[in-house]
C-alpha cells in the first residue's frame, strides 16, 4: 500500500487489495516450484528436485515479504473515519452517483423504504457502493 494515509475507505480498501493480489501471486509462484519438486521426485530427476526446492524456499521468502506489506498497509483508521462522519459522506456520494437518494437525519440515512443507521462506533459491514448480499432485490 501507499506511504499516505489515504482519507477515504475505499482508497484504502483498493489499496489493501492490490497488496492482497500481489501476495496471491506470490503464494501462486511458491505452490509452482513446489509441484515442480515433487514431480521432479517422482520421476526421480535429482537435479531438477534440487533446483525445485531451492527456488522453492527464495520464492517462499518473498511471500512472506508481500504479506508483510499486506498486513503493515492495512492501517486506515476506521473507528476515526466512522466518528468523524466521513464513512457517512462517503456512503451518500456512493448513493448520490448511482441516483439514489439518501437523508441523513438523526444520525440514521433515509432512503426510502429503508433506514439505515451508520456505526459511529463499530465497523462498517460493507463498502460505499457495494451493496451486501442481504440487500439485494428480489
Amino acid at each position: 500500500m501507499s506511504t499516505r494515509e489515504p482519507s477515504h475507505i475505499e482508497d484504502a480498501l483498493a489499496a489493501t487489495e492490490a497488496d492482497a493480489e500481489a501476495a496471491g501471486r506470490a503464494a501462486a509462484t511458491v505452490v509452482r516450484e513446489i509441484k515442480r519438486a515433487r514431480t521432479a521426485a517422482a520421476q526421480g530427476s535429482i537435479r531438477d528436485l534440487q533446483k525445485a526446492l531451492l527456488a522453492a524456499d527464495q520464492l517462499a521468502k518473498a511471500l512472506r515479504e508481500a504479506v508483510r506489506t499486506l498486513r503493515a498497509g492495512w492501517d486506515f483508521d476506521e473507528r476515526a473515519h466512522l466518528e468523524s462522519g466521513a464513512y457517512t459522506s462517503e456512503l451518500m456520494a456512493a448513493a448520490g452517483e448511482r441516483g439514489v437518494r439518501l437523508l441523513e437525519q438523526d444520525e440514521r440515512i433515509l432512503s426510502y423504504p429503508s433506514v439505515v443507521r451508520a456505526p459511529h462506533r463499530r465497523r462498517p459491514a460493507t463498502r460505499p457502493g457495494i451493496q451486501p448480499a442481504w440487500a439485494e432485490e428480489t
